[in-house]
């Protein structure tokens, strides 16, 4: 497996812990179809959530600090498009009416340091595709 998707394996792995550990209860991850991809998918209260995480390798974390970066700044338009179509056909095949439910869309952004092992999460909610 190349690289890029080992540290995108280890984000998502690192993303969904954050999220249970923040009260939200784990429904399925990487549901894949033919329209698109969801990295994970969590309930928290009555809210289904949607979750796509980017995970960026840091050589320092000061270097995030003054980012302007957003999960969704990273989401092509087509990337964008397929991911809603996920979520569409994701509720359709588990039978979920989505006007009884609250949806959530959330992106994470993992900044991994592979020198020292840590992480740094950061999380938005109620994202905007």
């Amino acid at each position: 497996m190349a690289e890029h998707n080992d540290i995108g394996k280890k984000g998502e792995e690192i993303a969904l812990n954050y999220l249970i550990s923040n009260n939200f209860i784990f429904v399925e991850q990487n549901y894949n179809c033919k329209v698109g991809e969801i990295d994970i998918i969590v309930k928290k209260g009555d809210k289904i959530c949607f979750v796509e995480v980017k995970t960026k390798r840091v050589k320092d974390f000061k270097e995030i600090e003054n980012m302007a970066f957003r999960p969704e700044y990273n989401l092509s338009k087509d990337k964008k498009r397929k991911m809603l179509k996920a979520v569409k056909n994701y509720l359709n095949y588990r039978k979920i009416d989505e006007s009884k439910n609250n949806i959530e869309i959330i992106g994470i952004m993992v900044f991994i340091n592979i020198e020292i092992k840590k992480a740094k999460i950061k999380m938005y909610e109620n994202l905007i595709l």
